[in-house]
């Protein structure tokens, strides 16, 4: 789960938090994930087979919304 708590100051939209949560045993126990490679409107996803820690999955998609947000998408 990702929460975004946004701010205002005046007519412009300020970051305030972003909170991150996982089940670490529901996370580990999945056999595998699906990962987007490229844009999400026209990217492929492929399944990337075995376990992963609940926070190696925050960390990576946090940083691969960072990456898209900024226009630096992997592929």
């Amino acid at each position: 789960m990702l929460t975004i708590d946004g701010l205002r100051r005046g007519d412009e939209w300020t970051l305030g938090e972003v909170s991150c949560a996982c089940e670490s045993k529901a996370v580990g126990d999945c056999p595998g994930q699906w990962v987007l490679d490229g844009d999400p409107g026209a990217g492929e996803m492929t399944w990337d087979d075995g376990p992963m820690l609940s926070e190696d999955a925050i960390f990576w998609g946090v940083l691969d919304q960072v990456r898209y947000l900024r226009g630096a998408v992997a592929a």
